[in-house]
């Protein structure tokens, strides 16, 4: 196929509410979402300004903010605002979260696979000074067949981590299926959701999965 710079994919309507660096098309959104044109307008009212006006005192606008983004975010996941805590990234939330868990020297591992993103392999590698040890499932198998889950969960298993869909294939695990086994067989389910979230359904309430970390940066922009 052939395009010219700057031709449209989209209707104009929709172009016109993105900020695209040169002169497009963009198609990196997987990796970081096109910032809209609403965000500058946004960054100016909602933090600067009120930081111009109160100094210390902005903590008062700010704060609420907070609690819309979880409620907007509940809405799109599946869960309620409570559930949901605000973390710097993907990697440092799976950090947090297992740093949370109580500790059974009987379960010690983490299974994910080779396919999931790599940050989250070397948090699972890291948890290691936590008691942990990480366990891939076979090489070149596929994530998204639940029977290579159900080979390779075992009695051990303290943490199963799957994403919903792989960003090196495109696969698209059946999350619900996963976790029951995960479930099953006593361990955790926690589901990396940054690769679908914006762009298929998300539901993680009926998933039944114990955690779910995610990303705003990618396709909700």
């Amino acid at each position: 196929m052939i395009m010219k710079a700057g031709a449209g994919l989209l209707p104009a309507t929709t172009r016109q509410l993105f900020q695209v660096p040169g002169p497009g098309p963009y198609f990196l959104a997987h990796s970081a979402g096109a910032m809209t044109v609403a965000t500058s307008t946004a960054i100016e009212e909602c933090y600067l300004r009120p930081w111009l006006e109160f100094g210390g005192d902005a903590w008062s606008v700010w704060l609420p903010l907070i609690e819309d983004f979880r409620a907007s975010l509940a809405t799109i996941i599946g869960g309620a605002a409570h559930e949901i805590c605000p973390q710097l990234n993907v990697s440092a939330a799976f950090e947090h979260y297992l740093g949370a868990l109580p500790k059974d020297p009987k379960r010690r591992t983490i299974l994910m696979s080779d396919q999931s993103f790599p940050s989250l392999g070397y948090v699972a590698a890291k948890a290691a000074a936590m008691g942990y040890q990480l366990t891939l499932l076979p090489t070149g198998s596929d994530p998204g067949d639940p029977a290579v889950w159900a080979a390779a969960i075992s009695d051990e298993t303290a943490v199963v981590l799957a994403m919903h869909v792989y960003s090196v294939t495109g696969r698209v695990a059946p999350i619900a299926e996963i976790t029951k086994l995960a479930h099953a067989a006593g361990a955790r389910m926690v589901v990396d959701v940054a690769q679908s979230v914006g762009i298929l359904p998300v539901a993680v309430r009926p998933w039944g999965v114990d955690a779910a970390v995610g990303s705003c940066l990618k396709w909700l922009s």
